[in-house]
């Protein structure tokens, strides 16, 4: 395990806001020692920063995403891309989001034919699907380091999907980067690469968890599990952008119908607009 200060100021004045309780079946997936020391938030006393300490060493880290499939996807595989693919528009979390970037970008998007998409982090392709019936775009992409998930992302939605950044050998109009932030353990390395994919006037979709979650949600929900490394709130996001020169251009902050909080941002490689 490795001790951390915070990511964004690297301030050790902290204070312990929650500590996590009952089953994390994503620990359980390692072998490792003393897994009940990895259950503890803090709270920076100087930015307001919101991160998990002790964290996973990089090894165990890259062990448990590889085995991560077996925790998401349960039984048939067909049955469950199909059964969330298909939810009512009302439940769909994908469906909803995709309305709500599709009209944000729309005056980006009225004048162009071949835009291109790279959903980053894109597990099975759910959103992919998703994105492919709402938005005009030519050509979609994704990462996923996962092997099963990435074979299944790519057989449902025809298209590439990389293992890496480091395979991905183009630029593109828009990087979807949605339930992924939080599970980087250097956004700052992580986000340097995603601007490299961008195109002139690029424009990144960013949705993580909110820090209303520890208000709202009880100690033992999964959203505080070991996977979830960092709380975002529009500030330290704000800030980490600012760093690759992203700017911040439209947000809100939604509530699931299982009570969790997304932040949710758009932000361009251009100056802000509102």
């Amino acid at each position: 395990m490795i001790s951390v200060n915070c990511y964004i100021c690297g301030s050790k004045k902290r204070k312990k806001i929650l500590r996590q309780s009952g089953t994390d079946k994503y620990i359980n997936l390692l072998k490792i020692k003393n897994k009940h020391e990895f259950k503890n938030w803090f709270i920076c006393l100087d930015c307001g920063f919101i991160y998990r300490d002790p964290v996973l060493k990089e090894s165990d880290i890259k062990k448990m995403y590889s085995l991560y499939d077996r925790n998401v996807i349960s039984g048939d595989k067909d049955k469950y891309f199909f059964k969330i693919l298909n939810l009512p528009k009302s439940e769909s979390e994908n469906y909803q989001k995709s309305i709500w970037f599709k009209k944000k970008i729309k005056k980006f998007t009225s004048h162009s034919k071949q835009l291109t998409l790279l959903d980053v982090g894109c597990g099975s392709g759910l959103f992919l699907a998703t994105a492919k019936k709402t938005f005009n775009i030519s050509e979609f992409y994704g990462i996923e380091p996962n092997n099963t998930m990435r074979k299944i992302a790519q057989k449902k939605n025809n298209c590439l999907v990389f293992k890496s950044f480091e395979e991905v050998n183009k630029k593109f109009d828009f990087v979807t980067i949605l339930k992924v932030l939080e599970h980087i353990k250097n956004p700052r390395i992580f986000l340097k690469k995603t601007t490299g994919k961008l195109k002139k006037r690029g424009i990144v979709f960013i949705e993580v968890p909110d820090v209303i979650d520890f208000i709202n949600l009880k100690s033992n929900d999964p959203r505080f599990s070991i996977p979830h490394i960092y709380y975002y709130n529009l500030p330290s996001l704000k800030q980490l952008l600012s760093e690759v020169k992203l700017n911040i251009f439209n947000y809100r902050t939604i509530i699931s119908k299982s009570g969790r909080s997304f932040l949710q941002i758009i932000a361009g490689n251009f100056s802000s607009e509102k």
